[in-house]
């Protein structure tokens, strides 16, 4: 049965990319099938509960440049830069929810909290930049100023793949 087929190795391959294809697969009950349409169809994400664990992910497929994220830790604090677009505005999404003082800069977003809160652990919008320029070439820039913290202030390691993901 499909249940069963959750603990099948090549589903759980493809559970480590795309965290539910499990529920897709119970529902549609038939795995081989789901997973067939996911790698034929490049499978989307649409939002943070479309990523894997401890995931921060720029989507390029529209203007308003969401960065989703799926988080097994609270975040207190963020710094990335984008390459290939200018930045016009960054507002709104968990960010924005907890409070947080966001700045941009054209190249530059910065989130904190003043007064200690955190974006929770869990799975959402992160936040929305408002981007000038094509949308396929946006990216996160790899470099030394990406910056992810912890409630303690401490650095959360992080590496940006593929350009528009940061994993930690």
């Amino acid at each position: 049965g499909c249940g069963d087929d959750c603990e099948d190795p090549e589903v759980t391959d493809v559970l480590e990319t795309f965290p539910t294809v499990c529920a897709d697969c119970l529902s549609a009950g038939n795995c081989d099938e789901v997973v067939a349409e996911i790698w034929e169809d490049d499978y989307t994400i649409e939002d943070g509960c479309d990523l894997p664990e401890n995931n921060l992910y720029l989507d390029p497929e529209n203007q308003n440049g969401d960065v989703f994220y799926n988080s097994n830790t609270d975040i207190a604090g963020f710094q990335f830069h984008v390459d290939n677009v200018v930045l016009i505005s960054a507002s709104g999404g968990a960010a924005e929810a907890a409070g947080f003082s966001v700045s941009s800069s054209s190249t530059t977003v910065i989130g904190f909290s003043l007064s200690g809160s955190v974006i929770p652990q869990g799975t959402g919008t992160l936040i929305s930049l408002e981007i000038e320029g094509d949308s396929n070439s946006f990216c996160i820039k790899d470099d030394e100023d990406l910056v992810l913290s912890n409630i303690g202030g401490d650095s959360i390691p992080a590496i940006i793949e593929d350009c528009n993901t940061i994993k930690y």
